[in-house]
């Protein structure tokens, strides 16, 4: 499935919570967080952290994988050359990267910190 929103990703881990059998309470007891977070999370009105993200999703047995773009440039047009602060916690990465498994790219950017 391809997740371009944050209301998708919300739709995605919903739909992967209830094929799981699982509450958003259980969920949420099992990532660490409250069920708030998953509540918000899944109506896409939530700015999520990667680690909870990426626990969350394996807890409910789905791999994810980041495809790393900049919209201008996907849709014809030359980047903006503009950082933004999500560009940050990306650093490292490179455009030629099309796909990044983010288990890979948090093992390498908690070794850094």
């Amino acid at each position: 499935m391809e997740v371009r929103t944050v209301s998708d990703l919300g739709g995605a881990l919903r739909r992967a919570r209830v094929d799981a059998g699982l509450t958003q309470e259980e969920l949420a007891e099992r990532v660490g967080v409250g069920r708030q977070w998953v509540t918000l999370l899944e109506r896409g009105r939530a700015n999520p952290r990667w680690e909870n993200l990426r626990v969350a999703f394996d807890v409910l047995g789905v791999t994810l994988h980041v495809e790393l773009s900049d919209s201008a440039h996907s849709a014809g047009r030359p980047p903006s050359g503009r950082a933004s602060a999500d560009d940050a916690s990306l650093a490292g990465a490179r455009p030629e990267d099309d796909v990044l498994d983010l288990d890979t790219y948090l093992a390498e950017h908690q070794a850094e910190q």
